[in-house]
């Protein structure tokens, strides 16, 4: 294999790659930091659609954090631990964000 073909076929691979999150959703689930922010954008560069649990919450921090996921053209859905587990909800927490996070 010549060195110009090798790099010819990496170029592409790694161009092919960079959407293959696309039709995707990812829950990630911390608390708003420079490395969830970090994370959540090369996501969202990635195609993947975001789902974030965070239990603390700065809402002008997410609000920012939601413009720049919408500016890629992904959706951004943000759950707080009080609509994931309502104490009159008999539905399991996780069933109950899958429901949330598909009916979006």
């Amino acid at each position: 294999m010549q060195l110009g073909n090798f790099h010819k076929k990496s170029l592409g691979q790694s161009i092919a790659s960079r959407n293959h999150l696309v039709g995707k959703v990812v829950l990630l689930i911390g608390n708003d930091t420079p490395v969830l922010n970090t994370l959540v954008i090369q996501l969202a560069q990635k195609g993947a659609d975001i789902a974030l649990f965070c239990r603390r919450q700065s809402t002008e921090a997410l609000q920012s954090l939601k413009q720049q996921v919408e500016a890629l053209g992904q959706r951004f859905l943000l759950f707080s631990e009080k609509e994931l587990m309502p104490e009159q909800e008999t539905m399991n927490p996780a069933d109950h964000l899958v429901k949330k996070i598909t009916s979006a």
